[in-house]
């Protein structure tokens, strides 16, 4: 799932291609439709690593040519993704064509990790491209669909970065948000019966957990349990999606963990 749009800079036109038909595979299989009691869909996206790269210069004019090349297809890609044929192979029908929003599970950018000489620069560029592309509420960019982000290491590992606190600023404009963290990085939303949440790079639990630390930001786990209110531990069997950019996408239902990678 986390190298769905991961930027191709260092493949061949070959292996560009190859890389983009497996994206859109990939995309088939998480345009999910989660089907309720009465047979209601809910559709969305999920990808990660876009990693915008801007040409190494003081003042960047445009994306390293492999980033450019292959982020323009996939923004075109899942833009017209609605309503499309899907192979037998991963079977059949056609794909929602009123998808709920995207989900973007971190490392938006590609430098802002690194400091000094051109970097600011380019962190600037690659930023305003990424917001370019994706927008925020489906009218502000390229993609017809909301968009969820949440922040990797690639946006700054420290988590002091201006980037993240643009995506504080972007959470109080964001559709469907129903709770923000304290620290107004994470945050939940519903849709439908589905709970999800966004916990950031890591999903540490306390303050002296190294995964919470290194954020400087706060154990996000502390948020994912508080991010449950009466009314939806109430409202029937919910069933929730917890993100975070190390690779961790916990599924629950009925508040009771069903799967989760080894180790989480």
């Amino acid at each position: 799932m986390k190298t769905l749009c991961k930027s191709p800079r260092h493949l061949s036109e070959k292996q560009l291609s190859g890389t983009v038909l497996k994206a859109v595979a990939v995309l088939l299989a998480f345009a999910a439709s989660i089907v309720s009691a009465i047979e209601k869909r809910y559709a969305f996206l999920v990808c990660g690593d876009p990693q915008y790269h801007a040409e190494k210069t003081a003042n960047p004019k445009s994306l390293d040519p492999y980033s450019e090349e292959g982020m323009d297809r996939f923004i075109r890609l899942a833009g017209g993704f609605g309503g499309r044929e899907i192979p037998k192979s991963l079977g059949g029908g056609k794909v929602s064509q009123k998808f709920l929003g995207m989900i973007v599970t971190g490392d938006l950018i590609d430098s802002a990790d690194k400091n000094g000489g051109n970097y600011p620069a380019m962190q600037k560029f690659e930023w305003r491209r990424f917001k370019m592309d994706f927008g925020l509420t489906g009218k502000d960019g390229r993609l017809p669909y909301p968009v969820y982000e949440l922040h990797g290491n690639h946006d700054g590992p420290q988590g002091d970065t201006f980037i993240i606190e643009d995506i504080i600023a972007r959470n109080k404009n964001r559709p469907n948000v129903g709770m923000v963290s304290a620290n107004g990085l994470h945050y939940s939303w519903d849709w439908g019966p589905l709970h999800l949440v966004n916990l950031g790079m890591f999903a540490g639990r306390e303050k002296n957990d190294a995964k919470a630390i290194i954020t400087r930001r706060g154990p996000a786990s502390s948020f994912s349990k508080k991010t449950y209110p009466p009314e939806l531990v109430h409202r029937g069997d919910p069933s929730s999606f917890l993100f975070t950019c190390i690779p961790l996408v916990l599924i629950t239902t009925g508040l009771k963990r069903i799967w989760a990678p080894s180790g989480s």
